[in-house]
């Protein structure tokens, strides 16, 4: 079980990006600003890189008070 920040992270994450592509995806951590996330699919990691990544952290930040949130950090999973 994440942490209550994680959780509130990924409900953002989530709502952002739509709850079919957030199934394939893992919030590993928030380090600096940074928010690490693990997809488990190379052509939806594909399509998320792709997509405008300020809008993405525009998206979370509104979301999730309290938790500052600068870059996101996108990386295929390791089976």
């Amino acid at each position: 079980r994440g942490t209550r920040v994680q959780q509130r992270l990924y409900e953002a994450w989530r709502a952002v990006i739509g709850e079919e592509q957030a199934g394939h995806t893992r919030i590993k951590m928030l380090k600096r600003g940074q928010l690490h996330i693990e997809v488990d699919s190379a052509p939806l990691l594909h399509h998320l890189t792709a997509r405008n990544k300020a809008e993405l952290v525009k998206g979370v930040q509104e979301k999730v008070e309290g938790v500052y949130v600068s870059e996101i950090r996108l990386k295929l999973a390791k089976e």
